[in-house]
């Protein structure tokens, strides 16, 4: 190869790497979004649009709500700093709808998972998670634990595992 094609294809190597890097820099320097970013306003209000008459969430805006969403929403809700319980609608906070509806737990596909995801909810809404209703919901996480397998639910799944370790140290 000759010098002159040498260098053309290093310099052409060197300014094709400088742009990739610098596309990848502008990316990552977008990431981690704040609490006023607009995506995350955009998100935080279609979420509120979603929220029902009951103070939950369902899978869309036109579902009824459900425990496991309503969950999934009061973690978003605190995450990005605001109360879940002044997330009011038709007199009925998020909380107010799993307060009512913690029962429901115990019909989910995996219990363990139900129960998880209600504490790390519990946790992130400030609410006391050893007294919520009169119910200890970390003892609830901790009896799911099998000292025989040393792992935390259904034996055939991990989900349950890691989604308890996140529950039981958030608590």
């Amino acid at each position: 190869m000759k010098p002159k094609q040498l260098n053309f294809k290093i310099t052409a190597y060197a300014v094709l790497s400088i742009i990739l890097l610098s596309a990848s820099l502008s990316a990552a320097q977008s990431y981690p979004l704040t609490p006023d970013s607009s995506q995350i306003k955009d998100a935080m209000s279609y979420l509120k649009s979603c929220q029902n008459e009951d103070g939950g969430f369902g899978a869309d805006a036109n579902s009824n709500s459900s425990i496991g969403t309503t969950n999934w929403a009061v973690i978003a809700i605190a995450s990005i700093g605001e109360d879940p319980h002044n997330w009011i609608k038709n007199g009925n906070s998020p909380i107010d709808f799993m307060s009512a509806h913690a029962n429901e737990l115990d019909n989910e596909i995996n219990v363990a998972t139900a129960y998880e995801r209600f504490l790390l909810a519990l946790v992130a809404s400030g609410e006391d998670p050893r007294n919520f209703n009169g119910t200890n919901y970390v003892e609830k996480v901790k009896s799911f634990y099998n000292s025989t397998t040393k792992q935390i639910g259904d034996p055939t799944l991990l989900n349950d595992d890691f989604w308890g370790v996140l529950a039981l140290v958030a608590a």
